[in-house]
């Protein structure tokens, strides 16, 4: 798991788990980071989005690529299995 703050609040309840954080600002070790900056990548910029449904429609569209095509997001993460 990612050293983000809101990991380690209290918020979480860990019940005979041991949580292993990664060093900070370490995202080649986090695949999933990959596929979040490739979604980064593919949205427009904020002020050419007009309203809050335009950028909801926008997100499910890009999320729907990856939903789509499973051997596009291990490829982006480096799965190779």
């Amino acid at each position: 798991m990612d050293n983000a703050s809101w990991h380690k609040r209290g918020k979480l309840s860990w019940k005979n788990i041991r949580p292993v954080y990664l060093p900070s600002y370490s995202p080649t070790l986090n695949p999933i980071e990959r596929l979040w900056k490739v979604l980064k990548d593919m949205m427009p910029v904020f002020n050419e989005i007009s309203n809050e449904d335009e950028l909801q429609e926008i997100i499910i569209n890009n999320l729907q690529t990856f939903f789509h095509n499973p051997n596009l997001v291990k490829s982006i993460c480096g799965i190779s299995k």
